[in-house]
C-alpha cells in the first residue's frame, strides 16, 4: 500500500514528507537501500551475505591510530 499525505496534513506531517522526499533524492540514501535489497536478495537465495564496510573502517582507524601513535 502506498502512503499518502492527507488533504488536510499537520506541519510535522509536511516536514516528514520533505525529508522522505530529500532522502530519495540522496545518492548515499539509494545507494544504502540498494545494499539493503541485495543483502536480503542473498539471504532469501541461500547465499552468505557479503560482510558490510564497517569491519573494515575499523580495522582502517586502528591501522591509522597505531601509525601515528594516537
Amino acid at each position: 500500500m502506498a502512503a499518502e499525505l492527507p488533504d488536510d496534513p499537520t506541519p510535522r506531517q509536511v516536514d516528514a514528507w520533505i525529508e522522505r522526499a530529500d532522502r530519495v533524492e540522496d545518492d548515499g540514501f539509494r545507494a544504502q537501500v540498494r545494499r539493503i535489497y541485495f543483502q536480503l536478495l542473498a539471504i532469501a537465495n541461500g547465499y552468505e551475505p557479503s560482510p558490510g564496510a564497517a569491519a573494515a573502517f575499523r580495522w582502517l582507524a586502528a591501522a591509522l591510530r597505531a601509525h601515528v601513535g594516537g
